[in-house]
């Protein structure tokens, strides 16, 4: 069976937690690295040395787990007791995914979502953060100054209606 199938949920702390960094395609090392924790920590968390012998396995606390989580961008339930979807409800898969659904739930418009992603490659590795700002900053302002021109056109008498010179 896949490792995805829900059959195969680890059933202890230690195997969630490997199988939320190996999802995130991380390293032990870099987690503890970005997750702010001391050097050797997640091997502890995981119960094993670095040569794959047995060790006493450290009981994390609640925010422990809930910094954990929220870095793996796995949910806090599912990490902490195994229990519900190891996404959260909302969980996109990159970065720009993420901030296309935050954008949509904060007023962003499809329009300002296009004109971002004419201007801005969406593998340029920006963070969700950077995308929503970029949403705002230059889908914004693009959809305001395009709704301005079509607003102008509109209120421009037709000129293709003129009348020539000396006609009757």
């Amino acid at each position: 069976m896949p490792a995805s199938d829900p059959g195969d949920a680890p059933t202890d702390f230690a195997g969630r937690l490997a199988q939320a960094i190996s999802a995130e395609k991380k390293t032990q090392s870099r987690t503890e690295r970005e997750a702010r924790l001391p050097q050797g920590y997640i091997i502890r968390l995981l119960g094993t040395s670095e040569k794959g012998r047995a060790r006493q396995i450290l009981n994390p606390g609640p925010e422990l787990i809930r910094r954990l989580a929220k870095y793996l961008r796995v949910s806090y339930e599912w990490l902490a007791t195994g229990e519900g979807s190891m996404r959260p409800e909302g969980w996109a898969a990159t970065a720009f995914e993420q901030a296309v659904l935050f954008g949509r739930q904060h007023g962003v418009t499809e329009l300002e979502i296009e004109l971002t992603l004419a201007r801005v490659r969406t593998d340029e590795g920006l963070t969700a953060a950077e995308w929503v700002g970029l949403f705002l900053l230059i889908g914004r302002g693009a959809a305001a100054r395009e709704t301005a021109r079509r607003a102008e056109r509109a209120a421009r008498p037709n000129l293709g209606t003129r009348r020539r010179r000396g006609a009757a």
